[in-house]
């Protein structure tokens, strides 16, 4: 029992410290997009670098290694929710795509909201859709700026993965790091405040809809700077933006 107090504890404090930090970057990050200063995709790549370093030190089990390898794509077929400046920032950089490559993404990214048009989101989660930017060598095609969902997404162990995936209506989970979890959860709880403090959408949106929108509508940037709903024409939405109560009694 004390072990795990002590644990307990230890994931508490990590969280919170990432937090603390993180929410008084990103709220001037923020401010500087907003003032026109800066872009999403400036804002996202400063915070993913942040992101990558510190789960780079998280420590894993021995018993229990990082079973994440390149190639392996069995979570890329999950239901991936966004923040605005994730969204935007992914439609930023594929705008430095050749044409051919974003008519191709244009059109997965189309199939998979038609795919899973009016399902309810419980239901959309076990679909196994292809993540639209998953490669034919089950790579991530935005591998550096991959969202942060998919940052905090990992297994350590390969056969849930494949057990989940199989059988994506069983509910089996993937088994994960704690710690991983609780430092990934600090970012993005750091992001929604950050949002607020700025009078900026922080929203979550489903990824397909939310990055296609973002491609085709000029004003989705305007609104998210001015707090209204970025993609109003995605279907799932999340207007807590994730954060839990608990979370946000912590922090204030």
């Amino acid at each position: 029992m004390e072990d795990e107090s002590n644990l307990d504890a230890g994931v508490r404090h990590l969280h919170m410290s990432i937090l603390n930090g993180m929410v008084k970057h990103q709220t001037s990050a923020f401010a500087a997009v907003k003032a026109g200063k800066a872009t999403p995709l400036n804002q996202v790549i400063r915070v993913y670098l942040t992101s990558d370093q510190v789960l780079s030190s998280v420590p894993y089990p021995p018993e229990q290694p990082l079973a994440c390898e390149a190639g392996c794509g069995f979570c890329c077929h999950l239901t991936v929710l966004v923040h605005p400046n994730e969204a935007l920032a992914i439609a930023e950089h594929v705008a430095g795509w050749p044409a051919e490559m974003q008519a191709g993404l244009r059109e997965r990214l189309e199939s998979n909201v038609q795919a899973t048009k009016g399902l309810p989101l419980a239901t959309r989660e076990v679909t196994n859709v292809p993540c639209a930017f998953l490669r034919e060598d089950q790579s991530c095609g935005i591998y550096p700026i991959r969202p942060m969902a998919c940052r905090r997404h990992h297994s350590l162990n390969l056969d849930s993965c494949i057990k989940a995936y199989e059988s994506p209506t069983a509910g089996i989970q993937n088994e994960m790091s704690i710690l991983a979890i609780a430092a990934s959860d600090a970012f993005m709880a750091s992001t929604v405040l950050a949002l607020e403090a700025n009078g900026m959408d922080h929203s979550r949106f489903e990824m397909n809809a939310a990055v296609l929108e973002a491609l085709t509508n000029p004003a989705a940037i305007k609104r998210w700077k001015s707090g209204k709903l970025t993609f109003p024409s995605a279907e799932h939405v999340d207007r807590t933006g994730g954060l839990t109560p608990e979370v946000r009694a912590q922090y204030g």
